[in-house]
């Protein structure tokens, strides 16, 4: 990414927003790159800066377009938007925060390999983006001053797991595959069943890079602990869907967390107490509920190879 092309995009953007009145911050790539090198960061491919979705307005579009932007929307404000602007061969994304209860979040797109049908245009699909509320405070970059989230250091966590003070040029945003505290798996308001196509694509990368972390280091308490997470949330999913939705619902998502987890040998190691506990009441659930063993089944071998099974 040219330096001086885009210093002069990100200057353009903070002019119309400031004319509009609409609050911004540096976020992802380029608050990385400021807070840790000063500078863009070199390898960077775009430009990034975040704004509240009840800030939105047809306005932020049509002024990008009146000062010779390309202008590409994405989602709506209702389900998820985005907003790309493109001139001087330079990309910048708006990221529109979604506020929660706990948490707030910007929505992305991504490819899904599928053709629209009767076109040649590719589907899209909503990704969204966990990160702490945050106040904001103000800085110089770029000889201009510019909001940043006042806990830079929390924020860049979120977006990019401990690692965040080491540089990597082949980072890629659809496999993060350096994030050790998960945010998909921990945050509370976010569950597989409300969110399954949300979270779907980045849910699985997080899955592969636990896993891959766990085989280095089976011991890692953090690791274990997001494993388990994920591995009790999978199960619940299967105590509680209906059992005619089983076979239809043991697919995507679904089916490849279970697998991945099942694959992991995590069930292998020693499963402590408190796991014990949740394998008895999975039975004494089925058997007080009356449920499939399907049910029981898909929910124990994630905690038990199947020899130890008791059906």
């Amino acid at each position: 990414m040219d330096n001086t092309k885009a210093t002069l995009n990100l200057i353009e953007a903070k002019e119309i927003l400031d004319t509009l009145g609409i609050h911004f911050w540096l976020t992802d790539g380029t608050l990385l790159g400021y807070y840790r090198e000063n500078d863009f960061i070199k390898h960077d491919k775009d430009i990034d800066i975040a704004l509240f979705a009840k800030d939105y307005t047809e306005k932020i579009a049509e002024s990008f377009a009146i000062q010779g932007f390309k202008v590409k929307t994405r989602g709506t404000q209702a389900e998820g938007l985005l907003l790309s602007v493109y001139k001087n061969g330079i990309n910048l994304d708006l990221f529109f925060a979604y506020e929660e209860k706990d948490y707030i979040w910007y929505a992305c797109w991504a490819k899904t390999h599928e053709l629209i049908e009767n076109s040649n245009e590719l589907k899209y699909e909503l990704v969204k983006f966990a990160y702490p509320k945050t106040k904001f405070k103000k800085i110089i970059f770029k000889e201009n001053e510019f909001n940043i989230p006042d806990d830079v250091e929390k924020y860049l966590s979120w977006v990019y797991g401990n690692f965040w003070k080491i540089s990597e040029p082949d980072w890629d945003w659809t496999s993060p595959k350096n994030i050790i505290d998960a945010p998909w798996l921990q945050l509370p308001e976010i569950s597989l069943k409300r969110n399954l196509k949300i979270i779907s694509h980045l849910y699985i990368q997080v899955l592969y890079s636990l896993i891959e972390q766990y085989k280095r280091n089976p011991l890692d308490p953090d690791i274990l602990s997001a494993l388990q997470k994920a591995r009790k949330q999978n199960a619940d999913f299967w105590m509680s869907i209906p059992p005619e939705e089983i076979k239809t619902t043991y697919s995507g998502l679904m089916k490849k967390s279970h697998q991945i987890l099942r694959e992991s040998r995590i069930q292998n190691g020693t499963t402590a107490r408190s796991e014990l506990n949740i394998i008895f009441k999975m039975l004494n659930q089925a058997q007080e509920r009356k449920l499939e063993q399907s049910q029981y089944l898909l929910a124990a071998l994630l905690y038990i190879r199947p020899g130890q099974l008791q059906l």
